[in-house]
């Protein structure tokens, strides 16, 4: 088989070691200076089994927007690889719909290459693939409400005939405590650190290990207490994580952490939506609306939400100063949840969801519009 590596210089170390792992996997490797080049390559033309690589490195390398619009035009003709350390979700997507495109990061893609070469030679490379929906709830602050939302939406659209063939997972990005565990009354079996340095032994089988299966149907990623520094946990793990995840489920609600690390950037830009949560308040809302001004630099409007969680009701049922929390977020779609203390303590004390007790509950009633507009980013995708 053929491989074709878009790179004009095959002597730069990073192509060096992309022609040695190509030659392992026994292709005839053959350098070109770009994707236009590559169209007057009598090789590629003649081959229609043949692997693209386009290593995103030096100055003119191909972005994003010109690699999808390359991979339209292979069809047929050869499968394209786009190696690189970021893309955005929009962008992913529209790889992926060509049926003929990948993007694995510099990181994982020893590992990815040889998967990919594996399904191309058996002859159905993407099919096998399964792209889940990403929705990020990410938190203002601590203490306002992150993970109910998370867990209770995902219970709630779990219940739909819709769902029912479909599986949805929520995953807690909070390694040192873990409450999730607590408010469902689940065992935490998801062990960040049997990962941490070596991403590559992440499998389909460690996941089902790391599953947390609830009677809703959902499943949950819950971890242990651990020790571990944020900080230094390379972005490489969470996507090893989020790829597998990725192709077991159709929806999967990641639980961000209060404070913001280097990786949350990778995860909201390749997330299909955003809900910011924050609390009923001055000082979170306020939090939020500083969150809201960085969001909105890398994500569309149509992909981004605001929860204000513990809302007070007026005595008409109206969430007291509404108007003047929709001018602090600039507008932004903002859905509201109203307090019920007494029925949410009933919920963690059980280890119920409170849309297992009761779906029409006040509290459930406004979780639900925000799993329904999540609902909606799934069926767009």
């Amino acid at each position: 088989m053929r491989a074709f590596v878009v790179f004009p210089n095959e002597t730069e170390h990073g192509a060096q070691l992309l022609k040695r792992l190509l030659e392992q996997l026994r292709y005839d490797v053959t350098f070109v200076d770009g994707l236009e080049a590559l169209n007057r390559e009598g090789g590629y033309a003649s081959h229609t089994n043949s692997i693209i690589i386009v290593p995103a490195m030096g100055p003119l390398r191909p972005g994003a927007a010109e690699v999808v619009k390359f991979a339209e035009t292979a069809i047929g003709r050869g499968f394209v690889v786009y190696v690189a350390d970021d893309m955005s979700a929009e962008a992913y997507k529209s790889l992926l719909r060509t049926g003929v495109g990948e993007w694995v990061t510099w990181a994982t893609a020893a590992h990815e290459i040889v998967e990919i070469s594996q399904r191309l030679r058996a002859g159905h490379a993407h099919s096998a693939r399964r792209t889940a929906t990403i929705a990020a709830l990410l938190p203002s602050g601590g203490g306002v409400g992150n993970t109910t939302i998370a867990l209770e939406s995902a219970v709630y659209l779990a219940s739909l005939k819709s769902w029912r063939s479909r599986r949805i997972c929520v995953v807690d990005f909070n390694f040192h405590a873990s409450a999730l565990g607590d408010y469902i009354d689940v065992e935490p079996r998801f062990g960040i650190e049997e990962i941490y340095q070596s991403p590559d032994r992440l499998d389909g089988q460690m996941i089902d290990i790391f599953a947390s299966n609830h009677e809703s149907g959902v499943s949950f990623f819950v971890s242990h207490q651990t020790q571990i520094d944020y900080a230094h946990i390379d972005q490489c793990v969470i996507f090893a994580l989020l790829d597998q995840l990725g192709e077991r489920y159709d929806l999967v609600l990641v639980d961000l952490p209060a404070l913001w690390f280097p990786w949350i950037d990778n995860i909201v830009s390749g997330s299909n939506g955003i809900v910011l949560t924050c609390a009923y308040g001055v000082p979170s809302v306020k939090q939020a609306a500083v969150r809201l001004r960085r969001l909105t630099d890398a994500i569309a409007p149509k992909h981004l939400s605001v929860a204000v969680n513990f809302c007070e009701r007026g005595w008409l049922g109206g969430i007291v100063r509404r108007s003047d929390i929709s001018a602090a977020l600039d507008g932004q779609r903002v859905f509201y949840v109203q307090r019920d203390t007494g029925f949410a303590a009933e919920a963690t004390n059980t280890g119920r969801p409170m849309m297992r007790i009761n779906q029409g509950r006040g509290v459930c009633k406004d979780i639900r519009k925000i799993a329904d507009w999540i609902d909606g980013l799934a069926r767009a995708t």
